[in-house]
């Protein structure tokens, strides 16, 4: 089995959980949607066994029957799957998913289950091509990549090509001249907005289906839609809107190519709104004038085994941040034997001094380790991943939207307040195979959204990090028990 196969066999997990999760808020008042990142995966010597692990940001959204109020409260959890490849094909053995931490929750000014989205069947089965998939995933994310700008050769020459984005009031604009038209009427707005962004989407959850023409495809995909109303000339009444959305997208392949066909952006629920100003910490939406990046092309290489390794590399980053082992991953994939290292995390803007070499960039990452604290975790969550080779297929480009929540325990006021500082950043990696192996060897990230903090009640979260003998962040597959050490990294 590829890794592409249990990544997709996944969210069909996860989404058959949100069709019942969509039901369960239409008739109790209570439900729980969740957008998934940061994935691992495992395959044994024969690839005949395989194990995936992401983490999920899920959002409890219910009515307190005490108090009458609507809440909204988010969590950290941890989904396993467990994969067995079949003379019937991949079937999933083994599926746990683990609560790690819960934030003290948001409260609606008014009924979010007023307006509850309908949740649409899934795609049927079809053709398993790794390759293409990655291709398809590939075309998908970078139309969130590229955030509306240039947007247009990612979608089909033909007449009835349509997209919907329900949150920007796009409905079934049809042809590309005339889908182009309107998501450049939606970028002229923000500069009306600040440069603030009327339009940001994360997404997660892929399942990607290939008919069995190889032709065409279909795809559904979570999505957390960021939407930003700074047009007041006070401050005080600017706004970020979040939407939980799901994306439903057919693909045609033409001239060889994967284009979108028929896009649509459906909203699920809106989650709480939240203030927004552009006068505390380093934001690129509210901070800066500058131009929106292109970071990808249109058109690029992959292989499965290349996005596997560079997808289990972003994940070690993750751990490293969240165990304080930072150090053990600057030694591991960034140290090589052509001295490429280079790091730019752009979290005061322009102003920023890279660190040009690896002295410079232990010497960062040995005061990132020094802040941790067992219990007191930070979350990086990348999720939305474009990843494409060069010529060569020995160079490679990887991009990821991550929506981080960093512990602020200096700034606690005690353990049942402790603030998290929440950004949704941008990530834009280069790796190198270097004898044999894969290295990243440019690191670059940069904040572009500056959320409100969130609060952790830490003597009264529920989850993992509510147990007293909790020791550090479990690792991979260590709540799996001992049945997962049969496995190995094929990225080692």
């Amino acid at each position: 089995m590829e890794y592409t196969a249990m990544e997709n066999r996944m969210a069909r997990q996860f989404h058959l959980i949100q069709q019942s999760q969509g039901k369960q808020g239409e008739l109790c008042r209570d439900m729980e949607l969740s957008l998934w990142a940061s994935p691992a995966y495992r395959l044994s010597e024969d690839k005949k066994e395989g194990n995936m692990s992401c983490d999920t940001y899920t959002y409890r959204i219910y009515k307190e029957q005490e108090t009458g109020k609507y809440l909204c409260e988010v969590s950290q959890k941890r989904a396993e799957g467990r994969f067995l490849e079949t003379p019937r094909g991949i079937v999933m053995t083994e599926y746990n998913w683990y609560t790690i931490q819960a934030m003290r929750p948001w409260e609606y000014t008014e009924d979010p289950f007023a307006h509850l989205g309908k949740y649409p069947p899934l795609p049927g089965t079809g053709m398993e091509n790794p390759e293409e998939y990655l291709k398809i995933r590939n075309v998908q994310n970078m139309f969130f990549e590229r955030r509306l700008h240039q947007a247009g050769d990612l979608f089909s020459d033909l007449a009835d090509t349509r997209l919907t984005i329900e949150s920007l009031s796009i409905r079934e604009a049809c042809g590309k001249e005339e889908i182009v038209r309107r998501l450049n009427a939606c970028l002229d707005e923000e500069q009306e907005n600040r440069h603030c962004y009327r339009f940001l989407g994360i997404t997660g959850m892929p399942v990607i289906e290939i008919g069995e023409d190889g032709q065409t495809a279909q795809g559904l995909s979570g999505a957390e839609i960021f939407l930003t109303d700074a047009s007041s000339g006070q401050m005080e009444d600017w706004v970020l809107r979040r939407k939980m959305s799901l994306v439903r997208t057919r693909f045609r392949k033409e001239q060889g190519r994967w284009k979108i066909w028929q896009m649509e952006i459906r909203d699920l629920v809106s989650l709480p709104t939240v203030p927004y100003r552009n006068d505390g910490r380093y934001d690129k939406m509210g901070q800066s004038r500058e131009p929106w990046e292109i970071h990808q092309p249109i058109q690029g290489r992959i292989k499965p085994e290349t996005a596997f390794a560079i997808e289990n590399i972003i994940n070690r980053w993750v751990y490293g941040n969240r165990r304080g082992k930072m150090r053990e991953f600057v030694e591991r994939y960034m140290k090589n034997s052509q001295g490429r290292n280079h790091m730019l995390i752009r979290s005061l803007g322009p102003k920023t001094r890279p660190q040009e070499n690896l002295t410079e960039i232990r010497e960062k990452i040995g005061g990132m380790d020094e802040q941790y604290r067992n219990r007191y975790y930070t979350f990086h969550a990348p999720t939305t991943p474009v990843i494409q080779m060069d010529e060569t297929g020995e160079r490679a480009r990887g991009t990821w939207f991550d929506h981080a929540a960093t512990n602020l325990r200096s700034q606690a006021k005690s353990p049942e307040h402790v603030p998290y500082m929440v950004f949704v950043n941008k990530y834009v990696h280069e790796f190198q195979k270097i004898e044999g192996r894969w290295y990243l060897v440019d690191f670059y990230s940069e904040p572009l959204i500056s959320l409100p903090d969130w609060e952790l009640d830490l003597v009264h979260s529920r989850g993992y990090l509510s147990r007293e003998d909790s020791a550090h962040f479990p690792e991979l597959f260590e709540l799996g028990g001992e049945a997962y050490e049969m496995f190995r990294e094929v990225s080692d």
